[in-house]
């Protein structure tokens, strides 16, 4: 790999490099790397992450290209977030919807595999430098070769996610009969409800695999940063005086959306059903500031929230394979 992470690769009977994207091309490859997302949200995407380009060149660094001649074949991008953490996007391919049918018949099984395994192999150069200690990438189940090639990079395949999505037809419409109160979170009670964030951890049924890898501080900063609305809705979820849980929520204003981004309760009250009364809360919150939709995203083997979802009124709405890469050494 030469400086500016590009190489070169004979694949089949053609040659294909890999570099980082120059700025005037951003929006072209952009436009490549979302085409899988329906509107509006390609285009909210899309123009997000060209104001995080335009901010930050070390941003810009991880926005990488695969091209044969002049032709642009795939893209990929290391997306930086808070707590030394990164997000890759893609390796996305050009497909037949794009007018390029010769040229995705070209590309074999093997070709795919083997530019998602170097886009992915450049993106973790980039992420050295930017001191990222973990990375997560989301592929859907369909994507085989390309799920194949990362892991080739040093990828994990941690677990499979469902999205969830309860739309506001769904919410209740008075508020149902709970034990439960809630109280706003406030940055003077940070080591309170780092303690009991930690609590909810122990013995989760979501994606054991990165459980203790990242401080409680690195994964709120993370959390923080979801959405519009920082810790706004971040609340203590008590019970007779005790808090024995936390629910976090976000805004994502554009789409009209609410996220559960969070939400835990420590193990002493688990399979009380007090998970559906977090959740019901959660709807009630989203409905009074006349959200469209609250969505979530749940472990795939977490039979018991997935369980619980359902009974609020939540459906599947997509599956993702989450891809892990950690940092072999500390950063």
């Amino acid at each position: 790999m030469r400086q500016g992470y590009n190489a070169e690769q004979q694949l089949s009977q053609f040659e294909f490099t890999i570099s980082t994207v120059a700025r005037p091309r951003h929006g072209e490859v952009l436009e490549l790397l979302f085409a899988d997302l329906t509107e509006p949200n390609r285009a909210i995407q899309v123009d997000q992450a060209m104001d995080s380009l335009a901010q930050s060149q070390l941003h810009a660094g991880g926005l990488l290209e695969a091209v044969q001649g002049k032709s642009l074949v795939a893209t990929s991008w290391l997306q930086l977030l808070p707590g030394r953490a990164g997000y890759l996007w893609g390796p996305q391919f050009i497909s037949d919807s794009s007018g390029s049918e010769q040229r995705r018949a070209i590309l074999s099984s093997n070709d795919i595999q083997l530019i998602a395994s170097e886009l992915t192999s450049a993106s973790f150069k980039f992420t050295q430098q930017a001191g990222c200690q973990i990375v997560q990438s989301l592929v859907a189940p369909s994507d085989l070769d390309i799920a194949a090639g990362m892991q080739q990079a040093g990828m994990q395949h941690a677990t499979d996610l469902h999205y969830l999505v309860s739309l506001r037809k769904a919410f209740p419409q008075s508020a149902e009969p709970s034990e439960l109160t809630f109280e706003a979170y406030s940055s003077a009670d940070q080591l309170r409800w780092e303690g009991v964030i930690d609590r909810t951890y122990e013995g989760s049924l979501d994606c054991p695999l990165v459980n203790g890898t990242r401080a409680v501080s690195e994964l709120l900063e993370s959390y923080r940063n979801t959405g519009d609305s920082g810790a706004t809705h971040w609340y203590f979820v008590r019970q007779a005086g005790q808090d024995i849980g936390c629910l976090l929520l976000a805004e994502h204003r554009r789409e009209s959306c609410w996220e559960l981004v969070y939400m835990g309760i420590i193990p002493e009250v688990r399979g009380r059903g007090l998970g559906r009364q977090i959740v019901r809360y959660a709807q009630r919150l989203a409905q009074q500031h006349q959200a469209a939709q609250l969505a979530l995203a749940v472990d795939a083997e977490n039979q018991p929230a997935l369980a619980m979802y359902m009974d609020a009124d939540f459906v599947v709405c997509e599956a993702r394979q989450v891809l892990l890469f950690f940092a072999q050494t500390p950063l």
